[in-house]
């Protein structure tokens, strides 16, 4: 390479453009940041000019007459041609601080909207020049009687346990009713709400789950829920068997009688955790002197409880022995 010679060897303007060359040409770091400004700059430059773009931007309707709702909902967006500064197309929320907004206080049953740039609000304190509406370019307002009410949740759900296991206290759902509203012609229809169709097998342990609800119309039609939660307990099943002594009543003064066996055995199946507070006691067995048979000797023994487990007793009768 030959040497640079003269003035231009000598000029500060010279040594520092070769040491920028040398660096950018040589060093990552170097191009990065140089891309970077040149990116900036250039974005700096083109934000300035003006843009078209398309854009959806919502449809909101306001002051809606007292005790009336829309018996259909209208569209949700328009789909419009704006023109702006890129900084400002850039920036602008056109899900929040634009839209179209039409005051429903104007008529009172129905009215087709022919939407215009009448309709258009702008409140982000940008410029912002709507240019063309591409749809929907009318819209149908009907309205209906507002109407609220409450219904019964009905539940289409199913389970079974697996083998060796029981429930245990009491199956529990909610909510068991759903506040519906919306308009009166629809909602009127609606006497309940149905649950999906689950059906669960062989369950072994205690559940709780969420089942969606079937919602009719859910657009025009508004639920205070979604679904409902359904919970059981299942446990275990197990056994218990004890003695329960047998008590004779309306006997005679005169009447000794001697009863055998005086005890029979009760068997509960059901929760291992509920057994264990299950006696004797919470069992009648009762032995009616007045229904001895005279030629068998033996009397129909009445077994009474309030448990809701399943529970089975040794005899039916015992024998009345008089002395």
């Amino acid at each position: 390479m030959k040497r640079e010679t003269g003035i231009f060897s000598k000029s500060p303007t010279v040594h520092l453009a070769r040491r920028i060359y040398n660096s950018v040409k040589y060093n990552f770091a170097t191009k990065l940041i140089f891309f970077m400004i040149g990116t900036a700059l250039w974005l700096n430059i083109n934000l300035q000019k003006d843009f078209e773009t398309t854009v959806d931007i919502p449809i909101k309707l306001s002051n809606i007459v007292r005790g009336k709702t829309l018996l259909e909902p209208i569209p949700e967006f328009a789909r419009i041609k704006i023109r702006s500064k890129g900084r400002n197309i850039l920036i602008s929320d056109f899900r929040e601080d634009v839209y179209f907004e039409i005051d429903g206080s104007t008529f009172d049953d129905s009215a087709t909207v022919h939407l215009n740039m009448d309709y258009f609000v702008n409140a982000s304190g940008l410029e912002l020049e709507p240019l063309f509406i591409f749809h929907p370019q009318e819209i149908g307002i009907v309205y209906d009687d507002f109407m609220s009410v409450k219904v019964p949740v009905s539940l289409n759900y199913q389970f079974t346990t697996a083998p060796g296991y029981v429930i245990s206290g009491d199956f529990k759902f909610f909510p068991d009713s759903v506040n519906i509203s919306g308009p009166r012609s629809k909602v009127k229809k609606i006497r309940s709400v149905e649950t999906r169709k689950v059906a669960d097998k062989d369950i072994s342990s205690t559940f709780a789950k969420h089942i969606q609800l079937i919602r009719t119309d859910s657009v025009s039609v508004k639920y205070s829920a979604r679904e409902v939660l359904v919970s059981q307990e299942v446990v275990r099943k197990g056994s218990n068997t004890f003695k329960a002594p047998v008590r004779i009543i309306n006997k005679p003064e005169n009447m000794n009688i001697l009863l055998e066996p005086i005890a029979i055995d009760i068997t509960v199946v059901g929760p291992v955790s509920e057994l264990q507070k299950i006696t004797a006691e919470n069992f009648s067995v009762t032995a009616d002197a007045r229904e001895i048979d005279n030629i068998t000797n033996r009397i129909p023994i009445k077994v009474l409880s309030n448990i809701k487990l399943d529970w089975k007793q040794s005899a039916s009768e015992v024998r009345a022995i008089q002395y």
